[in-house]
């Protein structure tokens, strides 16, 4: 996975140099950067803007003003230290201001996802001073300070009990993994309230793969 292997190597694998040459030619050179996502195959998601807080105010700054701008009602911010192998957060700390928006998954194509990441973009754009908008509408922002993922520990059947979009609570069971015979093998319980922005969308699940992911720890 490519966006996993920032900042890359240059005597490195085919990867990691394609990465290293990404880094260093393009996104250091950059103003800004957006780096739009969506699920996989197997994952559903509920709309929301992400970027690591890198500890440099001016870049700090800039992201969090861009991530108000792209016009999500969710945005988690997190330690830059502990995903710098993702290339928004490579690129920030280069000293680039970067964001993460992610919307739509599973395989589906939404006009509506198409038009979420468009009046988006050219959000940030009005908001960097590199063009002028007028159509520009306010949302209520709610912020999250970090991720409260759960992965499976078996390979096993994954039974969700929440749904993406969905208030969860510290201490709810929100899904289990059970064995081919309906066995349950895996409570799966969330270690804070939160929203959730990610989920499995798969019955089959290996051991490792995320089951779900909330955004944890809203500012007061």
């Amino acid at each position: 996975n490519l966006n996993r292997m920032f900042p890359g190597n240059k005597d490195g694998s085919y990867t990691e140099q394609l990465a290293s040459v990404l880094l260093e030619q393009f996104l250091s050179r950059a103003d800004a950067y957006i780096d739009l996502h969506s699920g996989d195959l197997v994952e559903a998601l509920h709309p929301f803007s992400s970027y690591g807080v890198t500890g440099i105010d001016k870049v700090d700054g800039v992201a969090e003003q861009m991530a108000r701008a792209f016009g999500f009602e969710t945005i988690i911010r997190f330690s830059a230290k502990d995903r710098g192998s993702m290339t928004h957060v490579a690129a920030a700390l280069r000293g680039v201001p970067s964001l993460l928006a992610e919307v739509g998954g599973q395989g589906v194509w939404r006009e509506n996802d198409v038009t979420r990441f468009t009046r988006g973009i050219h959000s940030v754009m009005s908001a960097l001073g590199m063009i002028d908008r007028s159509d520009e509408t306010t949302v209520e922002i709610r912020t999250y300070n970090r991720f409260d993922w759960h992965f499976a520990d078996d390979d096993g059947l994954w039974y969700p009990s929440v749904s993406v979009g969905d208030e969860i609570a510290k201490g709810q069971q929100v899904g289990e993994v059970r064995d081919v015979f309906g066995a349950p093998i895996q409570q799966v319980v969330a270690g804070d309230d939160g929203l959730n922005v990610f989920m499995l969308s798969a019955l089959s699940a290996r051991t490792g793969d995320p089951l779900i992911g909330i955004a944890a720890d809203l500012d007061s």
